[in-house]
């Protein structure tokens, strides 16, 4: 099945993958990879509030967060986070 979307991964995403726990980093290539075919998986997807474009899901047992931007108009996802839970919202405002 082709890509549906076209997945973008921030700059600073690829340090922050790095640095995560291997078991965790490759859950969150998975979900990456996902992303392509469907940005809203149910039940996983969860928008963030003050802004539909943006979403998250939780894995690596719900102790990080993948944070991405939706443009339903040229059908891009921008992942631009990919930390755990309790410095992923940091500094985030109406991105």
């Amino acid at each position: 099945m082709a890509a549906d979307w076209d997945v973008k991964i921030n700059s600073a995403v690829h340090k922050e993958l790095r640095a995560l726990p291997e078991a965790a980093r490759e859950e969150a290539f998975d979900l990456i990879q996902d992303l392509a075919r469907d940005p809203f998986p149910p039940d996983l997807a969860i928008p963030l509030r003050r802004n539909n474009r943006v979403y998250r899901q939780y894995f690596g047992a719900d102790k990080f967060r993948l944070i991405y931007r939706v443009n339903h108009q040229h059908r891009t996802v921008e992942v631009f986070r990919a930390r755990p839970r309790r410095t992923a919202y940091q500094g985030l405002r109406n991105p």
